[in-house]
């Protein structure tokens, strides 16, 4: 290692000037008086290793310079070489010699900013650099293993086990790693959360289709019993099938045989038969030519109504072809009478242009012929030489202005004809205007009337459509309803049939019905009778309540006395019978005994058996009474006599045991009637059902039959649908034509709006320029004046330009003209070219106008071929209607003739059937069976393909019969008067049942061999308890659904929780290799003050007393990560017990402290340890021995500074270094001695 040669410090703290303290030796001690600066050297040492200035006794680096509060005044010196100017920078240089010889200057310099800069032998660097540099010689700045300030030792002494930690982890470097520790930590945290979330999630979703897994498991289970039921279902309707063909085939058998026994009285009846069966064929010729007949009409009519719409749309498009061709000739006509008014134009301007060019060719040549007289005399030379000479003089002088002025009358013409073409383009742009805006109001009003048709069309079709959608819904609505009553009617039939509703109810029994409805219609007061309106809760109940009732069971309730009088009155004027009535409000009605409702078990109260609406228990509570309903005989004797209560019991059978003892026994024709009434009351029900449903059935037909003829409506749609096209074309057409006459009219507005101040500002141009013109000639004419005056005064003339005027009159009046004719001849021929253009445009437009006019009369032309063809093959068929209905007429006739003839032919067979009517009622009791069975076999049809049944076929389906069918089939119950109709229906049935052959083969022998009630009976109390068991159950028919999400959602977790669990064990790796890492250098460190700290403690204590000297250890909190946990020290003085370093005296204290600094040291230690009165609370005795200490440790490798103002420390150091106060120069000063080699 190296060592610290001396301190450089320049104005720091209390050192004035530039000093150097040392040199240092092994142990060398810092004395000196209190305030003379010895802990401003041990700042000093600290300022130049690194130490921030909070920790040295300072809130800012300016604070460390030194400072003389003597000066009064400051100057401005940074270098401080002057005494009396306030320093601004201070430094500290450490020189420092490694263990090979070389020399590290290290400086810390506070500049005159206040800010710190670090040198190293004098170049400057950073303070990594600088730290790292120090570090590199084992002084950690951080750790701060070289010093021990003034106090640190009590610190040491007083600190908590958590700051033990601390100082271990800064010694150790450990607490560098703290803040990746920690984050990585964090980051481990969470990382395992979210693996736990994942997981927990994952568990969750296992959970979730585990459930889902089971409800698919009980849908499956489900379907598995609707499937066993239905094949129960089918295997019981199979079985039924089988035993009713095979007891139909053995009634057929034998009233073949009783058929046989009477073929003698059969024979009559099939000769008479037989004529009535050729009757009956002659007839159904007859029949089949009527029907053909009607058929061939019916088809004509069908033709008929379907060509009437299509000659509707003919009709239509020739009506609006018309139309286009009258709108395109009128049209026509316009752009015609336009293009003649167009030519009619060209033609006046084309012979206003002749006459201009004439005038023109008869001036030019009277203007020769003038020219020619005007010829008097010529100049001679000599005039005509000073002439030409002073016209030279005059050119040479008025040259530039002459070419100027040429130049601005030039251009000055220009600009006059580019004006007047602007002015005519401007007339020709509002003449075009003027046109346009007229035709563009046209075609706006044009738009507005065929816009208004098209909306008319639209809104008539829209209605129309909308009718039709109504008729079609009111179809599907009524075709709905008709199929739910059907279904409806088939309920309550198969109710009324299972209710043995085939009873007929007593003429008696009518008539009190009857008689009831009536009173309800007439008087809102009538509630109905008492039977109406209660039920026993049982029906268990039925006979005794019934009993109870008595004749009140037939009395009518109303609300009040007035309605009763009412009543009776309205009865004995109709001759109605009699009633009893109990009026709601005038009943005397006794209270219910309460002691009776548990008065013995298995009696109860009549009021209480039986189930009535509140506001009729009084009535119920008069025919009642006190009454009691026993079980059985043994129960009411018990009441009646044997507690001798005197109330009415009834027996479940109907026994009656009376107030006075008097017992009527037994059930009664009567009571057994009566107690069926609750059950006839049920049938009524169904009764009046199903007349309601039947009536609403034949009101739908009704409704169906008002709506089905559509195609009216249809063709009316077609027709508007075909006139809305048309509109819509023509108003396309029209709207294209509008949108082309605004875009002309905006162009032509736009050329006068750009033409009109174009026009102003060539006025004023124009203006300007004559103004200037005249201004050169007035110059130029003044040249000419003064140069031309003796000439002009010899000829006697007013100026050269009357001279001049006299020979050029006639050449500018000529030239004057020949421009008016010229241009006169250019506006004509402009002006025809515009107008010859306008007729082209007109001339395109008629061409395009012919044109549509031919393609619209040839599609007119097509059309009305179409429309005349078509009604001619209507006419057609009308003729053929009117030839089929004559037929048909004639064909009637004969029908009726035949059916004379076998009306005739069916008295002959009835008079042959009456003596056979006995022998038939026997076939006829058979027949009856057999239908019968019939019947309940197309039931079980019906039935199978009303519930979707899959009866095992072998042949026919039951697809190929509709339900009408079948309900067009009456059971075997209906009353048929018309035989016709009734051998019709059996036909119709047999023909059913005949296209239909059942497989039996599923049913066992065993199953075919048994037909009793017992077989039904088991059949249906498996499907019962099948259907029971299908009731329990509330499947989730979508789980299987579900269950494909569950397993994808799974997955998907699986995934997220293997991508977490990853990310968990990356960041636990990186967390252990950083926990490693740091408890590796901690535990090192550790293991190091661990295993010293007793060693120095026993060298400080030990005495000759106590030769052994104390104990010290340390001990950790937490073994796993100590740095999470505090570290316990313990100290031992000699010859006492343990105790802890709370109550220790000052002095132990201190001598544990040092050993706990010095083992700390000793880990790392720095070339060198500076110590600052680290023997203030030590008596001479351990003083002694710590200087002893430290003397036996510092060598060369090893080097010992301590600040102590104890003789018997600073006596045993290698060198003194005294710090004094110069009082004169406010600054500490320095002395330095070495004790090595004086005499002691």
């Amino acid at each position: 290692m190296g060592r610290l040669v001396q301190l450089e410090v320049h104005n720091f703290k209390s050192y004035k000037g530039h000093q150097i303290i040392g040199p240092f030796d092994n142990f060398t001690s810092v004395i000196g008086p209190n305030g003379a600066g010895k802990s401003n050297l041990m700042d000093a040492i600290s300022f130049v290793l690194g130490v921030q200035s909070a920790q040295l006794r300072s809130s800012k680096l300016k604070d460390l310079i030194y400072a003389n509060e003597r000066d009064v005044g400051s100057q401005d010196d940074e270098d401080n070489d002057n005494d009396g100017g306030k320093p601004t920078t201070a430094s500290v240089t450490a020189v420092y010699e490694k263990t090979e010889g070389a020399v590290l200057r290290f400086s810390r310099i506070i500049t005159a900013a206040g800010t710190s800069e670090y040198r190293i032998n004098n170049k400057v660097v950073t303070l990594n650099k600088y730290s790292s540099t120090l570090e590199g010689e084992n002084i950690l700045i951080k750790a701060k293993n070289f010093l021990v300030f003034q106090g640190d030792v009590e610190a040491v002494a007083a600190q908590s086990p958590k700051d033990l930690t601390r100082m271990i982890e800064q010694i150790s470097g450990s607490l560098e790693l703290k803040p990746e520790y920690e984050r990585l930590k964090a980051l481990l945290e969470k990382a395992t959360e979210t693996s736990t979330v994942n997981f927990n999630k994952k568990r969750g979703i296992n959970a979730e289709m585990k459930q889902v897994k089971e409800q698919k498991e009980e849908a499956e289970r489900f379907q598995r019993l609707l499937n066993q039921r239905t094949k129960e279902v089918i295997c019981h309707l199979v079985w039924r099938l089988y035993h009713l063909d095979g007891a139909v085939k053995t009634i057929q058998s034998m009233i073949q045989k009783d058929k046989e026994a009477g073929s003698d009285m059969e024979k009559q009846l099939e000769d008479a038969e037989s004529v009535l069966k050729e009757a009956k064929k002659v007839m159904a010729v007859a029949t089949k030519e009527n029907l053909k007949g009607e058929k061939k009409i019916k088809e004509v009519t069908e033709d008929i109504a379907e060509k009437k719409p299509e000659q509707l749309k003919l009709d239509e498009k020739v009506k609006h072809g018309a139309k286009k061709i009258a709108q395109a000739k009128d049209n026509l006509s316009k752009a015609q009478k336009d293009l003649e008014k167009q030519q009619s134009s060209i033609a006046e301007l084309e012979k206003e242009l002749s006459n201009v060019t004439k005038a023109a060719e008869k001036f030019e040549a009277t203007a020769q012929k003038s020219a020619a007289k005007s010829v008097k005399r010529a100049f001679d030379a000599a005039a005509r030489a000073e002439y030409n000479k002073i016209r030279e003089n005059v050119t040479a002088r008025t040259l530039t202005d002459r070419q100027l002025l040429t130049a601005m009358q030039r251009q000055l013409k220009t600009d006059s004809e580019d004006i007047k073409r602007k002015e005519e383009t401007l007339e020709q742009a509002k003449g075009k205007e003027s046109r346009l805006v007229e035709e563009e109001a046209a075609l706006a009003e044009r738009k507005v009337v065929v816009g208004d048709n098209v909306a008319q069309i639209k809104a008539d079709l829209a209605k129309l459509k909308k009718d039709l959608e109504s008729m079609e819904a009111d179809r599907r609505r009524l075709r709905q309803q008709e199929t739910e009553k059907n279904e409806k009617l088939a309920e309550v039939q198969e109710k009324l049939l299972q209710a043995r509703a085939d009873r007929s109810e007593s003429e008696r029994d009518a008539k009190n019905r009857e008689n009831l409805e009536a009173l309800k219609r007439i008087f809102p007061g009538v509630h109905g009778r008492l039977i109406d309106l209660c039920k026993p809760t049982q029906r268990r109940y039925d006979i005794a309540v019934a009993t109870i009732l008595g004749r009140n069971i037939d009395a009518i309730v109303v609300d009040t006395e007035r309605t009763g009088v009412d009543c009776i009155q309205y009865m004995r004027d109709q001759r109605a019978g009699t009633a009893t009535f109990l009026p709601l409000d005038t009943l005397s009605v006794k209270p219910i005994n309460e002691k009776y409702r548990n008065f013995a078990k298995g009696a109860r109260l009549a009021v209480d058996v039986i189930q009535v609406e509140a506001m009729y228990e009084r009535a119920v509570q008069f025919a009642c009474s006190d009454s009691l309903v026993c079980e059985t005989m043994e129960i009411a004797k018990e009441v009646c006599w044997s507690r001798g209560q005197e109330v009415k019991a009834v027996t479940l059978d109907g026994t009656v045991l009376h107030k006075t003892g008097l017992m009527t026994g037994g059930q009664t024709n009567n009571s057994s009637r009566d107690s069926r009434r609750w059950e006839e009351k049920e049938i009524e029900a169904f009764r009046k059902a199903r007349d309601v449903l039947v009536n609403d059935i034949q009101e739908i037909g009704k409704a169906r039959r008002k709506i089905a003829n559509d195609e009216v409506l249809r063709s009316e749609i077609a027709s508007a649908e075909s006139r809305l096209n048309v509109a819509l074309d023509n108003l396309n057409t029209t709207k294209r034509k509008h949108a082309s006459v605004q875009k002309e009219l905006e162009n032509a507005r736009a050329d006068i709006a750009s033409i009109e101040p174009t026009l102003g500002k060539l006025s004023q141009d124009l203006n300007r320029k004559t103004r200037e013109v005249g201004a050169l000639e007035v110059k130029v004419f003044k040249i000419e004046d003064e140069l031309f005056a003796s000439f002009c005064g010899d000829f006697g003339v007013k100026n050269i330009r009357e001279f001049d005027e006299g020979q050029g009159t006639l050449d500018r009046e000529l030239n004057e003209r020949r421009l008016e004719f010229e241009t006169n001849k250019a506006q004509f021929m402009n002006q025809i070219t515009f107008e010859k253009n306008q007729a082209k445009e007109i001339e395109t437009r008629i061409e395009k106008l012919e044109a549509t006019i031919a393609t619209q009369s040839k599609e007119y032309e097509e059309n009305v071929v179409a429309s005349q063809e078509h009604r001619q093959e209507i006419d057609r068929l009308n003729k053929k209607l009117e030839t089929l209905r004559a037929t048909l007429e004639g064909t009637n006739a004969r029908f009726e003739e035949k059916r004379k003839e076998v009306d005739n032919a069916k008295k002959a067979v009835a008079a042959l059937q009456k003596s056979m009517e006995d022998y038939l009622k026997k076939i006829n009791t058979k027949q009856s069976q057999v239908e019968r069975m019939n019947a309940e076999r197309i039931a079980i049809f019906r039935r199978s393909k009303l519930e979707e049944i899959d009866l095992p076929l072998l042949r026919g389906s039951l697809n190929d019969v509709s339900l009408e069918e079948m309900d067009q089939i009456p059971d075997a119950d209906s009353m048929d008067v018309d035989e016709g109709s009734q051998q019709s229906s059996q036909a119709k049935s047999v023909a059913l049942l005949n296209s239909l052959a059942i497989d039996f083969s599923i049913l066992k022998d065993k199953q075919k061999k048994n037909g009793s009630d017992e077989a039904e009976i088991e059949f249906q109390e498996s499907i019962k308890a099948l259907t029971v068991e299908i009731e329990k159950m509330a499947p989730n028919m979508r789980a299987s659904e579900k269950f494909d999400d569950v397993e994808a959602k799974l997955r998907m977790t699986a995934e997220e929780f293997e991508n977490a669990r990853k990310d968990a064990k990356l960041a636990k790796d990186a967390f252990t290799a950083i926990k490693h890492e740091r408890y590796q250098k901690f535990h090192g460190a550790y293991l190091h003050i661990s295993g010293k700290i007793d060693q120095i403690y026993k060298e400080l204590t030990k005495s000759k007393t106590f030769p052994l000297g104390g104990t010290a250890y340390l001990s950790l909190e937490d073994s796993d990560e100590p740095y999470l946990d505090g570290v316990k020290f313990h100290a031992m003085p000699p010859m006492k017990r343990f105790r802890d370093m709370e109550q220790l005296s000052g002095g132990e204290k201190t001598v544990a402290a040092l050993a706990l600094l010095f083992a700390v040291h000793s880990y790392r230690p720095a070339p060198f340890f500076v110590l600052d009165e680290v023997d203030a609370a030590l008596d001479n005795a351990n003083v002694a021995k710590v200087a002893n200490y430290i003397k036996s440790r510092a060598s060369d490798e090893f080097q010992f500074i301590v600040i102590s103002l104890k003789s018997t420390f600073y006596e045993r150091a290698q060198a003194l270094v005294g710090i004094y106060k110069d009082q004169d120069e406010n600054t500490s000063r320095l002395l330095t001695l070495r004790l090595e080699g004086l005499d002691e």
